[in-house]
C-alpha cells in the first residue's frame, strides 16, 4: 500500500527542514565567534590587569594604558556575555509557577515571554543607536580611540541575544505545532500519572 504525498505539502516540509538546518548551522557559526571574542577579550583583560599590576607596583613606572584597554575590553565581554547567558538559559528567572503548569501550557508561557524579551531587545536595539553616534564625537583620554567602537558593542550584543531568542521562538512554535489534541491529552494524562505516582511515593 502506497502513501501519496501532495507535492506542496512535501515542498513545504523541504523547505521547512531546509530553514532548520540553515538556522542550526548559522546559529553555531555564531555560537563560535561569540564564544572565541569573549575568550580572547578575557586573555587581553587578564594580560593587561598584570601588567599594570607589575609596572606599577614592581617596576615602579605605571603603564596607564594598560587600564583603559582592560575597562574597554571588558565592556565588550559583558555584552557579548549577554548573548551566551542567554543561549544557556543562565539568566535570572523565576518559574516556581511555570514548574506546576503542564508541558502543553509550559510552551505556551514559554512563547509569550520569548515574544516580551524580543520586542524589548529591539526596542533596546533602537535606543542604543543614538549612543553610538554620541561616542562617535568622544576620544578616549589615553588612546585616543573613538568612543563609538566601545558603544556599539552594545547594539551587537542586543543583535546577537535577539537572534538566539528568536531561535528558541522558532523552536517553541514548532513544539506547538506539533501538539495534535491527542498527543496534549497523552501528555497531560502521562504528567498526571507521575504526579500521582510522586504524591503516592511521599
Amino acid at each position: 500500500m502506497s502513501i501519496n504525498i501532495p507535492a506542496n505539502g512535501l515542498k513545504r516540509s523541504n523547505n521547512l527542514n531546509w530553514g532548520k538546518v540553515l538556522l542550526r548551522k548559522t546559529s553555531n557559526v555564531i555560537e563560535i565567534l561569540t564564544d572565541a571574542l569573549t575568550i580572547i577579550g578575557y586573555v587581553i583583560i587578564t594580560v593587561t590587569i598584570l601588567a599594570a599590576s607589575l609596572s606599577r607596583y614592581v617596576f615602579l613606572s605605571p603603564l596607564v594604558w594598560t587600564v583603559e584597554i582592560a575597562r574597554l575590553v571588558f565592556i565588550w565581554v559583558v555584552l557579548l556575555g549577554v548573548s551566551t547567558t542567554e543561549r544557556e538559559d543562565a539568566h535570572f528567572q523565576i518559574n516556581t509557577f511555570v514548574e506546576r503548569f503542564p508541558r502543553s501550557v509550559k510552551v505556551v508561557v514559554k512563547l509569550f515571554a520569548d515574544l516580551v524579551v524580543i520586542a524589548s531587545l529591539i526596542i533596546l536595539f533602537f535606543i542604543s543607536l543614538p549612543y553610538v553616534h554620541q561616542g562617535s564625537r568622544g576620544i578616549s583620554p589615553v588612546l585616543q580611540l573613538p568612543l563609538s567602537y566601545v558603544y556599539i558593542s552594545l547594539p551587537i550584543g542586543v543583535v546577537l541575544t535577539l537572534l538566539v531568542r528568536l531561535q528558541k521562538l522558532w523552536y517553541h512554535i514548532h513544539e506547538i505545532t506539533n501538539f495534535s489534541p491527542s498527543k496534549i491529552k497523552h501528555i497531560c494524562d502521562a504528567e498526571q500519572i507521575a504526579h500521582r505516582v510522586k504524591s503516592e511515593g511521599k
